[in-house]
């Protein structure tokens, strides 16, 4: 995805500045779940490795649907995730840690009608429409809700295309990295509303290991290299 793809691009570029650390004997491999994704899950494995190996920590990644991985991990089948939002972690924050920096930072967009002329600057605008989302986006269920709205679901880009040409919602919701996955987007409006932050999130048993962890991705985005 370009937005996926544009900002791993500061992760990936840094680590000629940095020698990989030697991970400890005594550090089992962790085995963390990485969501399967075919046009980003390259980008993704790549930072993540990368992270892991400066950390001087052995990184085993595995690919799989969302909602697999979470299961595991929250079974202990794996060791943790590489991508969760916020309201991930607080919901599971009884078995999950979070690396306090954030891996990668998407946005919350309005997609609209230029037609229809809206004026959504920010989340709350959304109170007086129809919203369609992805359907199993929980962060979007969950922000909507607080505000007292019940999205409409799809499953399909096309589909969510389709009820806004048509007039059956007003507004969609979609993340930045996603809006590729609209082919015609003739006479369609885009507003950023929130940013939409994504963690790599560990086993509480593994809670010791956070503070490498994090020193090491915050050292690479504090020293990108130029870019070419």
């Amino acid at each position: 995805m370009v937005g996926l793809s544009r900002k791993l691009v500061l992760v990936l570029v840094c680590w000629g500045l940095w020698a990989p650390a030697v991970s400890s004997a005594a550090d089992p491999c962790l085995r963390m779940g990485v969501i399967l994704q075919v046009e980003t899950v390259i980008q993704v494995k790549t930072a993540a490795q990368r992270v892991f190996d400066k950390a001087g920590l052995c990184l085993e990644l595995v690919e799989m649907p969302v909602r697999r991985s979470e299961q595991m991990t929250l079974r202990g089948e794996l060791d943790g995730e590489i991508l969760r939002t916020a309201l991930w972690v607080d919901q599971h924050e009884a078995d999950i840690v979070a690396i306090p920096t954030p891996f990668y930072e998407d946005n919350m967009m309005a997609i609209t009608l230029e037609s229809r002329n809206l004026q959504i600057k920010r989340m709350n605008d959304l109170r007086s429409y129809t919203v369609v989302i992805a359907g199993g986006h929980r962060w979007a269920e969950a922000r909507l809700a607080a505000l007292g709205i019940s999205p409409v679901k799809t499953s399909s880009a096309s589909r969510y295309l389709e009820l806004l040409r048509i007039g059956r919602v007003d507004v969609g919701l979609m993340e930045e990295s996603l809006v590729k996955l609209i082919a015609n987007r003739q006479g369609i409006e885009m507003q950023r509303l929130e940013t939409l932050n994504y963690y790599t999130v560990l086993r509480r048993d593994h809670a010791r290991l956070v503070p490498q962890l994090d020193a090491a991705l915050r050292w690479v985005k504090e020293h990108p290299l130029p870019r070419s």
